[in-house]
């Protein structure tokens, strides 16, 4: 008997509990049920690490009467943003949670972000009470807006362009806080790169860069390390504690490179903090791959809000374990292999061992890049991820650029060779003739929409032309400098950082540092000052690819300080260890633009 009620009051609260959630279904599965049922789709695009995500699981969709609507009234369709970067891209309104009404063929109609209770109900209200006439009529002149093209004019390149676009960038900056002039501030590593180029042209720009600097170390969590995703005021105070992988290994690189040209330790030191912490959190060990991201609050199942990320980032490290233990949860990880942003990793840890001296950094990176093209690099690039068999534009772009990184530091003919293969593919299969840039595999067009957490087709665009520049030293095809300047030609109709870095790799582009040795030695000096715009490569006499550049070899240890249309120095070895890199930047950009 005792048994028997048991099991009845099981079914009861199980019951409860199904009648009080939302139905969630997957995209596919949710479009095929709107189309039969004929019913408008609710989607929800949200993330794992996402706290504005994490209260709308807590508040809105923890609301019966929203549940109750939403069960009746829509199909309930929920995304994950980050496996599903396709669907994100395409109905992301510039932001997570993004909440959308989609027609059932899948036409957007009504798009916002993060909805509280009351909001959402009158928002579910009003389109669950529309005829079809007048859904009809919304999805006609959703379409009619969508046939509006984007076209990208030719403009012709000139000093004035160059002059143009950094007296527009330069006045987005703040001058008080350091990083774009924005109430919401993102560490963003074009940002610094950008910086110590005009530093480098002008010492007057040294203290915005120091002050960008500061404001991104305001992001760094003190007591565990890693950086979060972002500030919610402009002094870089009261962040958002999500922690990104691609974040940690981009902005770990711009400290990195600002300690190679600034030589202030501290900055060593930040990006070791945050390169610790993804070491130690993120990095599986056993299989040898780095998680996607630890999430800003501890949830429970669902999703809602146990302990928020401004409560938990608030205590010491003993006082986080106590909560832990309390609540028996730890902030989530996303456990998901994305290979993109592992490739970003790479070339991070990479670095970490040309100024760290740590060869562990470089063992991880190559055990990881070998998984990576193992595992991800199929018949169109390299994909998303194990789940998710897509082929998306930064997956090619971060691997290639962690492939050319690591055959410049290990000199191993096996990463060229992927690299070309990848470049290959890259350079037949992702040229969008309907915008003339590159895209996703699947071309949707320009997505104008701002996404902070994914890299816009702008910074994707001028890291692939600095790619092709970098490759144009072993490749001299002509093909590739056509390819490259149609890139930055077409960059110039955005106003943005990387539009301002297109157009110095136009006009004062990277020098190459080329040490020759009889012996295959690796010699970290021509790597060590900002490896961002000097790109250090090591040969020896023997080397076809040595051979092909036509320089002469003397006998004895030379560098040649180059860029890919002539040779500035010639260096003896014994010398390399006093050279002034930072000067010799200084005079070359601040050379006449020809």
């Amino acid at each position: 008997m005792r048994r028997y009620f048991i099991f009845i009051i099981l079914f009861f609260i199980l019951g409860c509990s199904t009648a009080n959630e939302v139905k969630w279904l997957d995209f596919e599965t949710g479009l095929k049920k709107a189309q039969k049922e004929n019913k408008l789709i609710l989607l929800d695009i949200s993330a794992k690490w996402c706290h504005y995500c994490n209260l709308m699981e807590t508040t809105t969709y923890s609301d019966k009467e929203v549940i109750k609507i939403i069960n009746e009234k829509f199909i309930p369709v929920k995304i994950d943003a980050d496996l599903r970067k396709d669907i994100n891209k395409k109905y992301n309104q510039g932001g997570l949670p993004t909440t959308a009404i989609l027609t059932p063929d899948g036409t957007l109609i009504y798009g916002n972000l993060y909805l509280p209770p009351e909001d959402m109900k009158k928002v579910l209200l009003y389109f669950s009470s529309l005829s079809k006439e007048e859904i009809e009529k919304m999805k006609n002149e959703k379409n009619l807006k969508n046939q509006l093209t984007f076209s990208l004019k030719e403009t012709k390149i000139d000093e004035s362009i160059f002059d143009l676009v950094n007296t527009n960038i330069l006045g987005m900056l703040d001058k008080e806080y350091g990083g774009y002039y924005d109430e919401v501030k993102f560490p963003i590593d074009s940002t610094v790169y950008y910086l110590i180029l005009k530093y480098l042209e002008n010492s007057d720009y040294l203290s915005l860069l120091k002050k960008t600097l500061k404001g991104y170390e305001k992001l760094i969590d003190r007591e565990e390390g890693g950086i979060f995703r972002y500030a919610t005021k402009k002094d870089w105070t009261q962040p958002h504690y999500e922690k990104l992988l691609r974040d940690q290994a981009s902005i770990a690189l711009a400290f990195l490179n600002a300690y190679s040209v600034l030589k202030d330790k501290s900055l060593l030191d930040d990006a070791n903090l945050i390169l610790d912490f993804s070491k130690k959190t993120l990095y599986n060990q056993k299989e040898k791959y780095f998680y996607g991201s630890q999430g800003a609050d501890i949830v429970d199942d669902e999703g809602r809000i146990l302990v928020s990320g401004e409560v938990y980032f608030s205590k010491n490290k003993q006082d986080r374990r106590f909560l832990e233990n309390v609540y028996r949860r730890k902030l989530p990880l996303d456990d998901n292999f994305y290979f993109g942003e592992n490739a970003l990793m790479v070339k991070t840890l990479v670095y970490s061992y040309v100024f760290n001296k740590d060869d562990n950094d470089l063992k991880i990176a190559e055990d990881l890049m070998n998984k990576i093209i193992k595992e991800g690099f199929k018949q169109n690039g390299i994909i998303h991820t194990p789940k998710v068999n897509k082929y998306f534009l930064d997956n090619q772009i971060n691997t290639l650029d962690a492939l050319f990184t690591l055959y410049q530091i290990t000199g191993k003919d096996a990463y060229l060779k992927n690299f070309r293969n990848l470049l290959d593919v890259v350079l037949k299969n992702y040229y969008s003739q309907k915008i003339g840039l590159f895209t996703d595999f699947e071309d949707t067009g320009l997505n104008l929409n701002r996404i902070s957490y994914v890299d816009s087709i702008v910074s994707l665009n001028f890291k692939l032309a600095k790619i092709i520049y970098q490759y144009q030293l072993l490749d001299d095809n002509k093909n590739l400098e056509n390819i490259k300047n149609n890139i930055l030609n077409k960059l110039t109709n955005f106003n943005t950082v990387e539009t301002a870095l297109g157009l110095y790799l136009y006009f004062k582009p990277p020098i190459f540092s080329i040490y020759v040795n009889k012996e295959k030695v690796f010699n970290k000096k021509v790597y060590e000052f900002f490896p961002f715009w000097n790109i250090g490569l090591s040969f020896t006499p023997e080397d076809n690819n040595f051979k092909n550049l036509g320089y002469p070899y003397e006998e004895f240890p030379v560098v040649y300080i180059c860029s890919l249309k002539m040779c500035f120095e010639k260096l003896k070895y014994s010398d390399i260890e006093n050279y002034d890199f930072k000067n010799f930047f200084k005079k070359y950009l601040n050379q006449q633009i020809m």
